[in-house]
């Protein structure tokens, strides 16, 4: 058995299959999701989970080389510029309208309850070694 604080099978089985520079998108409850994009869905009510809890489990347990986040957060939500201000790796700002176009780059979504306003992000993989 795995021993990671995530429960989630879908959610765990996506971080471990996860190959250097590949992405994956964290977004809010209102993010489009690319038609046949792959998604695993965590959002059970208006901010249930939220980003924040899911966005600090996931880098508890996955490498993170770098993340991309809409510039519009920084005057719009306090809260998540703040938390990802912090993160232990650098974070690129981009209009909202780029940051759609880039996460359908991204090999799969996780979509949270959020519901504040510019709430995602895009994270690319690190690498152990």
């Amino acid at each position: 058995m795995i021993n990671s604080n995530i429960l989630n099978t879908q959610l765990i089985t996506l971080l471990s299959s996860l190959g250097h520079t590949q992405k994956i998108c964290i977004c809010d409850a209102g993010l489009p999701i690319p038609k046949g994009a792959s998604c695993i869905d965590l959002a059970l009510t208006q901010n249930i989970p939220g980003i924040l809890c899911v966005l600090e489990l996931i880098q508890t347990n996955l490498i993170i080389e770098s993340g991309m986040a809409a510039v519009e957060c920084q005057d719009q939500n306090a809260d998540f510029y703040q938390f990802v201000s912090k993160a232990d790796f650098p974070v690129t700002y981009i209009s909202h309208k780029e940051f759609k176009e880039e996460s359908e780059q991204c090999i799969a979504f996780v979509r949270t309850g959020e519901c504040s306003p510019y709430a995602n992000i895009i994270l690319t993989a690190g690498v152990a070694f």
